[in-house]
């Protein structure tokens, strides 16, 4: 299941700076391909997207944890993911995403700030495929947590009231 207070948070405008230099609004997820045109996927944003995946401890010091995500077969386009997390707060610092032996992608987690005293939330999230030498770059801003949302908040008509 998802942490506490991920249920909680609420990201009112995401905008992607793709490395060709446009800047879009992110208002869907196509989960088939990247958003708009950019690298990032889904999986870049969301570790539970790998469900039924193996685990395994890669290192572990004073400064990181790295764990390795194997997907269980037809539920990812990648052989395996590795997220490297920080010690002691255990926050995604970056993931690499890997078919074979080959890394296909990798994802920065920048500039962690802290809302209601606990919550961690990155501003900004670079996105790079090695593959295209293409990246992205995305920039959190008018964040909130335990914002008290209902199902009425993601309705078409309020959500192209708040865009």
């Amino acid at each position: 299941s998802s942490p506490a207070d991920s249920k909680a948070s609420c990201v009112r405008c995401i905008k992607a700076a793709p490395s060709n230099k446009q800047v879009r609004r992110v208002a869907s997820v196509n989960k088939a391909s990247g958003l708009l045109g950019s690298e990032l996927s889904p999986e870049d944003l969301n570790p539970d997207a790998l469900k039924g995946a193996t685990l395994k401890l890669i290192k572990k010091d004073d400064h990181s944890v790295v764990i390795q995500l194997t997907p269980a077969p037809g539920t990812s386009d990648y052989s395996y993911a590795q997220t490297a997390f920080s010690v002691p707060d255990y926050l995604p610092q970056r993931s690499e995403y890997f078919k074979g032996t080959e890394l296909q992608k990798t994802v920065e987690f920048l500039d962690y700030k802290a809302f209601d005293g606990n919550i961690y939330r990155a501003q900004k999230i670079h996105i790079k495929n090695i593959l295209k030498g293409r990246g992205t770059d995305i920039e959190l801003s008018d964040i909130k947590v335990n914002a008290k949302l209902s199902e009425k908040d993601f309705t078409p008509e309020a959500l192209k009231e708040n865009w």
